[in-house]
Parts: structure tokens; C-alpha cells; sequence
């Protein structure tokens, strides 16, 4: 009976000491997440748009300590502002000057953007002058203290060179 006793013990206590040290770990990061005061998406990647009559220039300025990654980068032509509704839509090619290279804890080795990304569109060949339609832009980063930021989609209107809030 005493054998008995002590191996209830025995097997309370493992039990215990394990649940303690996992909760430990889970608080831990949660004290590492909540000790940064992280910025939010539209402060981390600062987008800004430009347009003439040739070209669209997609700038994001990008806060210290925060990145964005190349393989994110998805520039999508549409006839409506919810790609979802969309009857024509075009994933759209384009070039990226080069990147950084870095290990992240998410996505293993990836190219990444610091301090600033730039795209630059020429749409003469996509569409008509007097054409209406939307540029649907999407980007995902991170900060280098651990937090990753869901896919930021921003939406073109390209008719009244409008950048529509999302």
C-alpha cells in the first residue's frame, strides 16, 4: 500500500512539474511578445503609391528592426476592388531590386527587405488609357523581435488614381 502511495506521488508530481515548465515556456514568450511595443502594419511598412501616365511606383518605407519579404510581394490587376468578385483578373509580373539574404525562424532562408522596397509597374501594355480597373496589392513582414504580421493587402483604384483604405 505505501509502494502504492508513492508511486501516485510520484506520478502527481511528474505530472505537475512538466504542466509548470511547459506553462513557463508559453509565459515566457508571451513576455517576450509583450515587452515590445511592436508598431503596426501601416507603421512598420509605410506604403506609399505614385502614378504618371507610363508608370505606378510602389514605395514602402520600412521601420527599423522590421522587414518584408520578397517572396510576399503579389500585384494582382482586377476589374473590381475585391479580387474575390473579380470576372478579370491578372497576377501581374514584376521586377524587385535585390534583397537581403536571412535565416527566419518561419520560412527558413529567405530574401527580405530592410529600410525600403520599391516596384516599379508599367501597365501601358495591360490596359487601355481610359480604362477603369484596380490594383490589388498584397506584402507580408515581420519584426526582427519575433512578431510576423498577417498578409497587408492595399487596393489601387486606377480610373481616379485613388489608394482605397482596407
Amino acid at each position: 500500500m505505501k509502494i502504492f502511495f508513492q508511486m501516485k506521488i510520484f506520478i502527481i508530481l511528474f505530472f505537475w512539474i512538466n504542466c509548470v515548465f511547459a506553462l513557463d515556456n508559453n509565459e515566457l514568450n508571451a513576455i517576450k511578445l509583450n515587452s515590445h511595443n511592436f508598431l503596426s502594419a501601416e507603421d512598420a511598412f509605410k506604403f506609399n503609391i505614385f502614378s504618371s501616365s507610363e508608370e505606378i511606383q510602389l514605395i514602402w518605407q520600412i521601420a527599423p528592426s522590421y522587414y518584408l519579404y520578397s517572396h510576399a510581394f503579389k500585384i494582382t490587376l482586377s476589374n473590381k476592388q475585391n479580387i474575390k468578385d473579380a470576372k478579370e483578373k491578372k497576377e501581374l509580373t514584376f521586377f524587385l531590386k535585390p534583397s537581403i539574404r536571412r535565416v527566419d525562424e518561419y520560412f527558413g532562408t529567405v530574401d527580405v527587405y530592410d529600410n525600403q522596397a520599391e516596384i516599379t509597374l508599367d501597365l501601358r501594355n495591360e490596359l487601355n488609357e481610359n480604362e477603369s480597373g484596380y490594383l490589388i496589392i498584397e506584402f507580408q513582414g515581420c519584426a526582427e523581435a519575433g512578431l510576423c504580421y498577417p498578409i497587408q493587402k492595399k487596393v489601387w483604384d486606377l480610373k481616379n488614381k485613388l489608394l482605397i483604405k482596407k
